[in-house]
């Protein structure tokens, strides 16, 4: 089963670390822990317009003070008095509240055109009450967890530390510059999307003492990313330049389509991927095995979700392949698959070994995990 191979990777790395960053800088990032509010906001309840809160009745009141933004009245007014309140402050009891759009002043004293009621307040905890929760630990920091950060005093916040991942493609047709070399575009904006930072990225011909050479200066990286050299053929290189290295080759000759060259193992302790130089068999390859394995470097606890969709059309593939296939799926309620094989996709197709065909109209597993 295709989750078996994703576990066996997943059991080999952990999360990389934690450290402190302002709250103002923590976008994206990844909570290490869970937060929870420790205070109300407003701590007391607020108005929520400008005005003046009057005693008594009549129109001419005498104002007596100015309130300040969240600032708690402690005044005593006597009738025919009033006192300035913004919004964000509190409104003094047994009062009638005139905005000051319906006020006049006049020296000293303001004009009511009609004393009704109209006070809007916050109540205590509006924004914020004190116990609820911020962040859930091992979710990433949104806009309006940023807001929530602020709104409960935070100006701190542990964070887990961005994987490190070195980016190695090898081949002396990338290194002659005979072939354009998007793979590595490709795998570095995939890593940055995902939480990591590209801490390394280079190219090496098919020569086995340049290829140690490229992993010896990429040390002190948390994964190793290298693409190209995975075949059988004489000046496919990789595999045995990483084990001439001292790396252990954990998942070899997976039966797996498309991809079933890949490679998972360590150089020490640095996991490592081994990914064909095909294009089309890197992003399957990287979103269904290499993304799982970057969200818990990087602390995160989203996991692959699991659900089926109706196919477009009939779908085959060997019975001793775990076939993936990308696809686009629509963004109604209940969601169906409107392309398949596309460049970007929202989820994949998993035909488990043993799966022959799947027909037009009828159900597949797909699976995704949220970026």
């Amino acid at each position: 089963m295709l989750r078996d191979i994703v576990r066996a990777i997943e059991k080999e790395v952990s999360p990389v670390g934690q450290e402190i960053v302002p709250c103002i800088k923590a976008l994206d990032r990844v909570a290490a822990r869970t937060v929870k509010a420790g205070r109300n906001l407003p701590p007391f309840p607020v108005s929520a317009l400008d005005g003046f809160a009057c005693r008594g009745g009549g129109k001419e009141f005498v104002v007596k003070a100015w309130l300040s933004p969240g600032e708690k009245s402690v005044l005593h007014l006597k009738a025919g008095e009033a006192v300035f309140v913004p919004t964000g402050a509190e409104i003094p009891a047994s009062t009638l509240f005139a905005p000051v759009e319906h006020v006049r002043e006049d020296g000293g004293a303001i004009l009511v055109e009609t004393l009704t009621d109209a006070r809007k307040i916050w109540k205590k905890g509006y924004w914020i009450r004190k116990g609820d929760g911020v962040v859930t630990g091992g979710t990433r920091i949104r806009p309006r967890t940023m807001e929530l950060l602020a709104l409960a005093g935070l100006k701190e916040i542990a964070v887990f530390r961005k994987p490190r991942v070195s980016i190695l493609s090898t081949g002396n047709e990338l290194k002659k510059g005979i072939v354009v070399n998007s793979n590595q575009y490709l795998l570095a904006g995939l890593v940055e999307r995902d939480g990591g930072e590209v801490a390394h990225m280079a190219v090496a011909g098919d020569d086995k003492e340049e290829i140690g050479e490229a992993l010896l200066r990429m040390t002190g990286t948390n994964i190793l990313l290298l693409t190209g050299g995975t075949a059988k053929g004489k000046k496919d290189v990789t595999r045995s330049s990483l084990q001439a290295c001292g790396a252990t080759l954990l998942l070899d000759a997976l039966p797996i389509v498309p991809g079933k060259t890949m490679t998972f193992g360590k150089l020490d302790r640095t996991p490592f991927f081994i990914l064909p130089g095909n294009p089309r068999a890197l992003r399957p390859l990287y979103e269904v095995f290499i993304k799982p394995c970057l969200f818990k470097l990087a602390g995160r606890i989203d996991k692959m979700q699991i659900g089926k969709a109706r196919v477009p059309a009939e779908i085959e593939g060997e019975t001793d392949r775990i076939h993936l296939i990308p696809v686009a799926l629509s963004a109604c309620k209940d969601p169906h698959i409107t392309a398949l094989y596309v460049d970007e996709p929202d989820a994949f197709i998993i035909l488990e070994r043993g799966t022959k065909r799947v027909r037009a109209g009828e159900e597949a597993r797909i699976q995704w995990t949220d970026a």
